[in-house]
């Protein structure tokens, strides 16, 4: 009663009615259903099946150059680090080293100077 009062517009319905399969109209609600599942389902192995992929190249086939026994880390300072960690999220669970942000984020300072 109050949307007709203040003449706030109907909302068009999100629910799919019908859609066309093989050029044919689907109008049943399960089979809608099952469609959209037989699709999202196999929609990545039917793309992978198109990709030619030449199974004779390695990874190491795209490296230009030596690098195989070199690495290369920017310098950074305590200070950068700690900037960092205390902008973690604290309301994050934690990771798979079962630390919680708010512990590292509370840690900052102290965390910050063996990571240099």
């Amino acid at each position: 009663m109050i949307n007709e009062i203040i003449k706030r517009k109907k909302k068009e319905s999100l629910y799919i009615t019908e859609f066309k399969y093989n050029n044919e109209p689907v109008t049943d609600c399960k089979e809608i259903v099952n469609r959209f599942n037989d699709y999202f389902a196999n929609v990545g192995y039917d793309l992978a099946r198109k990709i030619n992929v030449d199974t004779s190249s390695t990874f190491k086939s795209y490296l230009k150059g030596n690098f195989m026994d070199s690495m290369m880390l920017s310098p950074v300072c305590e200070t950068k680090i700690q900037k960092e960690l205390e902008n973690l999220d604290a309301s994050k669970s934690c990771g798979h080293d079962n630390v919680m942000p708010k512990v590292v984020k509370n840690l900052a300072a102290e965390l910050a100077v063996p990571s240099t």
